[in-house]
């Protein structure tokens, strides 16, 4: 009695490229890739914070230079790390405050004075504030740069290197390879920028950090 293997053959070169995609699909979900709302400025505001317990104390004007990013974190860790948004520090129209880029503002200046008014800022429970290591002028540079964005439209699915939009933590991390090539604050190299990578950068230094 013969038996007929062809369909076993079959199934068996069909299977394996079906375990090989959903093995591909698993390590992808494992690697640095934001939900929808990473760096999307909006801070985990469930629970809220009460006034007293969000870092609004810190007067990041005493501290902050041109140039520098300011990140904030919500009351809750995010699926993309402990900070969930960012920008960097500028003068700009005669004001102090932070080029962002936000869902509902694209890439925009927020004075200092408003800060607390928006979403992103108002949920924070804690702040801090990173300079890079290199020389002022391109870190002045860097905030320059940021501000030739403005109006840029906001996503996070976007390819890394695209210049075509931005969000919060990219703003950031373009601004910088913009400025100088060699800096890449992008901690873990990953597919996408998020807060925690340029937290984490060992191209900046913490000059500040405050928690309410």
């Amino acid at each position: 009695m013969s038996i007929n293997t062809t369909g076993f053959r079959m199934r068996r070169r069909v299977g394996v490229p079906i375990i090989l995609l959903i093995l591909l699909g698993l390590f992808l979900t494992s690697v640095d890739t934001p939900t929808a709302q990473a760096g999307s400025g909006l801070c985990d505001s469930s629970p809220v914070a009460s006034r007293g317990e969000r870092a609004h104390g810190l007067n990041i004007p005493a501290y902050a230079q041109i140039g520098d990013y300011v990140l904030v974190g919500g009351a809750n860790s995010g699926a993309w790390g402990q900070w969930c948004h960012a920008g960097i520090w500028s003068y700009y129209n005669g004001k102090y405050g932070i080029w962002e880029a936000t869902p509902e503002r694209q890439v925009a200046f927020t004075p200092v004075d408003d800060w607390w008014f928006w979403n992103n800022w108002k949920n924070a429970v804690k702040v801090s504030i990173k300079r890079v290591w290199t020389d002022g002028k391109t870190r002045e540079y860097a905030a320059y740069w940021a501000s030739t964005r403005k109006g840029v439209q906001y996503t996070v699915g976007t390819n890394k290197y695209s210049l075509s939009f931005e969000y919060c933590s990219k703003l950031v991390w373009d601004a910088y390879r913009m400025a100088d090539s060699r800096i890449n604050l992008d901690h873990n190299g990953g597919p996408f920028v998020v807060p925690d990578d340029i937290y984490n950068s060992t191209w900046s230094w913490l000059v500040k950090y405050q928690k309410g």
